[in-house]
């Protein structure tokens, strides 16, 4: 394992089997191997790491920064002393069989069994007790070491004035996790070291088939599904795999939320022409200054449009041939998707107007007396239309109303005529559809047969 930061930037290398708990703000990089655990760096609580120079491996029990002080041992088993920022500052010289802990100063060393109450520059305290021979001690606690002679004698002995003057035995002489007696300090072995973790803010992984997303404890979706992995957030900070890449998701506490409103969801169209579907957006601050990707999905036909952000809104265009539309909305960015939606258009065929013209091809009356008037109607549409034809004219014009149905693309000729039995002038003729579509002559002279 290593260990990150929130940015990604790399605290401890990877390649540590286990790091300790915190004591005194530092914890230990250990290494495994051989039944024993080396000692990769010290990790301080401010987020400093510092590799050790060297090879050199925890003590049964020991394993943790004490007054500033590693205990640690050579990969012959020569023990010595670390300082917190991973050198080799005392001992590993054979000067010492055994060592305990620094305490306030001072720690219990042993060479052939013997006792010795050493300081940081490995001077050994002279403990002056009178008649006979120091058996054993203990390390500092309060200003005070319990130093026992070979007769049972106990005494106190304060480094700090070098005095040593005769006491009681305690009623409890059991070791506590700093090599002094339990009974006057009341801590047993139990190192009590600082774990950092389970700073979660509710949100939690949600699994839809194989993928996972985080939903808050009311459900909502914050993350849509898209990870082949997740962790619960600690500390504001979950891991997360998506495809082949592992990394962090941090957290940033917001009340905004994805939402998309439209001003207009029915649009009218002409057929073969587009139209520019619009919609609003209001995201979250963290993302607004972001690169923002927006996609609409087409539900029917799979369809996938781009859309655009200009003067606030965003648009895709499309080609409507149909009456209603359900789109899916993906929101991306940073390679995540943020956030899924969906919205739905009505579309509503607008047909063209048909094209009108009026055609006399003699204005002189035939031998019935009459001046033919052909009105040509024309469908620029690519469906059929029915409308009524209606042509109207001077009272010498025949006036006629007549349902037409022009095909796709396609024409249609309806005539009627003027009644010219003597020659005349200032005629006209009008004709319109109901589908759109007028024409007239005026002005006319017509002559008879």
């Amino acid at each position: 394992m290593g260990l990150i930061r929130p940015d990604g930037s790399v605290v401890v290398p990877v390649g540590a089997k286990r790091i300790t708990g915190f004591y005194e703000h530092q914890a230990l990089v250990l290494a495994g191997g051989e039944g024993k655990e080396r000692i990769l760096g010290i990790l301080h609580d401010d987020g400093n790491y510092y590799a050790v120079n060297g090879e050199y491996y925890t003590l049964t029990g020991l394993d943790f920064c004490s007054d500033g002080m590693i205990p640690a041992a050579t990969s012959a088993g020569v023990p010595g002393y670390l300082d917190d920022h991973g050198n080799a500052v005392l001992g590993f010289n054979g000067a010492w069989d055994r060592i305990m802990p620094f305490t306030e100063g001072h720690a219990s060393v042993f060479k052939d069994k013997k006792y010795a109450l050493i300081d940081k520059g490995g001077s050994k305290a002279r403990i002056i007790i009178g008649i006979g021979e120091i058996y054993g001690g203990t390390n500092v606690y309060h200003g005070e070491a319990y130093i026992w002679d070979v007769d049972g004698n106990f005494y106190t002995y304060n480094p700090t004035n070098n005095s040593c003057k005769k006491a009681r035995q305690p009623s409890e002489t059991g070791w506590d996790y700093l090599y002094c007696f339990s009974g006057v300090s009341g801590r047993n072995k139990n190192i009590p070291r600082t774990v950092f973790s389970a700073g979660a803010i509710g949100l939690q992984p949600k699994r839809e088939g194989s993928l996972y997303g985080y939903v808050t404890s009311n459900g909502h979706i914050v993350m849509p599904c898209q990870f082949s992995s997740a962790t619960p957030f600690e500390d504001n900070i979950a891991i997360v795999t998506l495809g082949n890449k592992t990394g962090l998701l941090k957290y940033v506490e917001s009340h905004d939320r994805f939402n998309i409103t439209t001003s207009q969801s029915e649009y009218e169209y002409k057929a073969g022409e587009s139209t520019d579907c619009l919609f609003k957006m209001d995201m979250p601050q963290v993302w607004k200054n972001k690169q923002i990707i927006v996609t609409a999905t087409d539900k029917t036909s799979q369809e996938r449009y781009n859309c655009k952000l200009e003067d606030g809104q965003y648009s895709f265009c499309l080609y409507p041939d149909y009456s209603e539309r359900k789109f899916d909305l993906v929101v991306t960015s940073e390679g995540l998707t943020l956030w899924k939606g969906n919205m739905s258009y009505t579309f509503k065929k607008k047909g063209m107007d048909l094209q009108l013209s009026l055609e006399i091809n003699n204005k002189q009356a035939n031998k019935d007396n009459k001046v033919i008037v052909k009105a040509k109607v024309h469908n620029p549409c690519n469906e059929s239309v029915t409308a009524t034809l209606e042509m109207r004219g001077s009272s010498s014009f025949e006036p006629i109303t007549q349902t037409i149905i022009v095909p796709a693309g396609g024409d249609i000729e309806v005539e009627s005529f003027f009644m010219v039995r003597e020659n005349i002038e200032n005629q006209y003729v009008k004709a319109y559809t109901t589908a759109g579509g007028t024409a007239s002559k005026s002005g006319l002279t017509l002559r008879k047969y």
